[in-house]
């Protein structure tokens, strides 16, 4: 179901109009609003992405709206699937990997068992707009929550 979004910076405008939340600072607003967002995790305000990223030593720096991954594959043709480690080690300096084409998500970095690749990944990301804010849905009710 499609939904109508309004910016952050709509819902803080509005937010600091009453006279006792007018000197909250907006950093504050932000991460609440993030935090509310994790909390009550509503699917519609996610959108799907694709991103090809570059692994070197073993990683890769997620993109600033990842929330949850989908699916890894190699950025080769034909694609190499990946799939998500059930080792514990994967972070390890004294890594072996017994399966080939594995990834581990820790601390906004995806961990490879390729040093050095491209992979192409299939995501959750949270909507934002174009200075970074995070979408919400517009509605009334939600936005007073």
């Amino acid at each position: 179901m499609e939904t109508n979004s309004i910016s952050l910076k709509q819902v803080i405008d509005r937010i600091k109009m009453h006279p006792m939340l007018s000197k909250l600072p907006f950093e504050t607003i932000l991460i609440y609003t993030v935090e509310f967002f994790k909390l009550v995790g509503i699917p519609e305000t996610y959108q799907e992405k694709l991103e090809v990223l570059e692994v070197k030593d073993y990683r890769a720096k997620l993109p600033s709206d990842f929330v949850d991954m989908i699916q890894v594959r190699s950025a080769t043709i034909p694609p190499i699937y990946y799939r998500y480690t059930t080792d514990t080690f994967h972070t390890s300096k004294n890594k072996t990997f017994i399966s080939p084409y594995t990834y581990k998500i820790q601390g906004g970095v995806i961990y490879t068992s390729e040093e050095k690749c491209k992979i192409e990944i299939a995501y959750r990301a949270m909507e934002v707009d174009e200075c970074g804010l995070p979408l919400l849905p517009d509605d009334v009710n939600f936005t007073r929550a």
